[in-house]
């Protein structure tokens, strides 16, 4: 417990001694503090991200070719029994009044599946809009166009586009279709 006792001497304080100034921030401290700097420095970052002055230079990446693509996907569909026509245009209707011209990489008329390897000038024709209208026509009476995007070349860039078109192939044959 606290005890009291009473001051027998009292000395006067001694302070020290000088003149003092109160501390005032600078103008780096508010910057620093504030969100200034943070502000700036997104901005340079983003800058030089953009106009490739500041870091390094991006790498290039290698895509597969779509004839490197197509020699994949061709067997898939050959060890699955289907040929496949190169290079089909057919029409396809996106909307109820609305329909459009795609070239396809490889159909089948008969069972009305084929795929598209999205490379180059595809993007302009192959529209998110018409990927999607092709994804609802799956659960409908098709055309059933499997269309992939663009893969990088690796190791074992062979197995991934057996694997994206087998996995196509079986969802169509759960279905029914083939």
């Amino acid at each position: 417990m606290l005890k009291i006792k009473p001051v027998r001497r009292y000395r006067i304080a001694r302070y020290p001694q000088g003149t003092y100034r109160p501390h005032t921030d600078l103008i780096s401290d508010a910057l620093y503090k504030g969100a200034l700097v943070p502000a700036a420095m997104l901005l340079i970052m983003e800058a030089g991200c953009h106009s490739g002055t500041v870091g390094p230079p991006p790498l290039p990446v290698d895509l597969v070719t779509e004839s490197e693509a197509r020699a994949v996907f061709d067997q898939v569909f050959a060890d699955n029994n289907i040929t496949l026509d190169n290079d089909v245009s057919l029409w396809f209707k996106t909307a109820a009044n609305d329909s459009i011209q795609l070239d396809v990489d490889g159909y089948n008329d008969s069972v009305k599946v084929g795929y598209e390897y999205m490379a180059g000038e595809d993007y302009r024709l192959y529209t998110p809009e018409v990927r999607a209208a092709l994804d609802s026509a799956i659960h409908d009476a098709g055309p059933y166009i499997n269309v992939v995007p663009p893969i990088e070349k690796g190791d074992n860039y062979e197995t991934v586009l057996e694997n994206i078109m087998q996995g196509f192939i079986d969802s169509l044959k759960t279905q029914g279709v083939i």
